[in-house]
């Protein structure tokens, strides 16, 4: 696989996109989650982080991270939501149900920050005001400040949910290295699904093991999300050689994605398409696990997203393909 910083522009494997017939010889590889999880987490387990990514600032990709996060939170769980999207933080704008916190105000603030980690909503939700992968020029308190700060967020978290784009290379890579996985938003027209899978070969040269799943988007019912998922997953399978997972899709509903960002969809009034394609989504989680090929099964201390974030990248990340 020879490695490009761009999108996937240029390359010979998307023809495949184009092609309907299924593969010649299949890999019997996963398609879906399998494995269940209790909904009590183990305290020394870190919380599940999930980073959501899309080519270009799709309305869709906010749509699903705010609504998904209401919607655990709704089942009890405490989320932690970072607008890792450093070129256009949308996050901030729309989630008017959970002020947000800039990272920086970890470095500067006096104390722990304990006593005001999540909203009364389930909801905390962190914005960026520095990239990511300028953190390295910190100083050491300021660095050792920041990780025990967003440690107790974690710590208080059942799940971080991150929104990021490539624009910034090392600032996307610097997020990837520290979450379990990655989920891309993927259109179905044939141009949106060649920079979709452009994206999906990015994540897998910046962190090769990474787990990667794609939500489709824009979609009229479950066929045409089956048959987005069945080509993708085809290309990725054949030219990758990775599996790549199924965890859903949002209809296609127009201008109801523009009208539901702007408050908050209550229990009873979950009836819409779209968020009756959240709540799946949801639950497809819920009742799925990451693999966790970055830690081998005897580790008892796994790292947290905190710990692969703010420290140094040498030492634990595994089998990274530089670009």
């Amino acid at each position: 696989m020879k490695p490009t910083k761009k999108l996937g522009r240029g390359l010979e494997d998307f023809s495949h996109l184009f092609i309907s017939s299924p593969s010649d010889s299949p890999k019997n590889l996963p398609e879906n989650p399998q494995d269940s999880v209790s909904k009590e987490r183990e305290v020394e387990t870190p919380p599940r982080s999930i980073c959501f990514l899309s080519h270009r600032a799709l309305d869709e990709r906010s749509f699903l991270v705010i609504n998904l996060a209401r919607e655990m939170a709704r089942s009890g769980r405490k989320v932690l939501v970072l607008d890792g999207d450093f070129s256009i933080p949308r996050l901030t704008m729309l989630m008017q149900d959970a002020a947000a916190t800039p990272l920086s105000h970890f470095i500067t603030r006096n104390g722990n920050a304990g006593g005001e980690v999540h909203e009364k909503s389930g909801i905390r939700l962190i914005s960026l005001d520095v990239d990511l992968s300028t953190l390295s020029a910190l100083g050491q308190d300021d660095r050792a400040r920041l990780m025990e700060s967003f440690k107790l967020l974690e710590e208080e978290s059942d799940l971080i949910l991150a929104v990021a784009s490539p624009d910034f290379i090392p600032h996307l890579k610097t997020l990837l290295h520290a979450v379990d996985e990655a989920i891309v938003i993927t259109p179905h027209p044939i141009a949106e699904m060649i920079n979709a899978y452009g994206l999906i070969k990015l994540i897998f040269q910046m962190t090769k093991n990474i787990r990667v799943g794609i939500v489709s988007s824009s979609v009229t019912d479950v066929q045409q999300a089956g048959m987005i998922f069945e080509k993708m997953k085809r290309i990725v399978e054949k030219f990758l050689d990775k599996p790549l997972y199924d965890y859903g899709f949002i209809s296609d509903i127009g201008g109801e994605v523009h009208a539901l960002h702007k408050h908050t969809v209550s229990a009873g009034e979950s009836s819409s398409k779209a968020i009756t394609c959240v709540t799946e989504i949801s639950r497809t989680l819920i009742e799925s696990t990451p693999d966790t090929m970055c830690s081998s099964a005897s580790e008892t201390n796994p790292r947290g997203f905190a710990e692969k974030l703010f420290t140094s990248t040498q030492g634990y990340q595994c089998n990274e393909q530089k670009l």
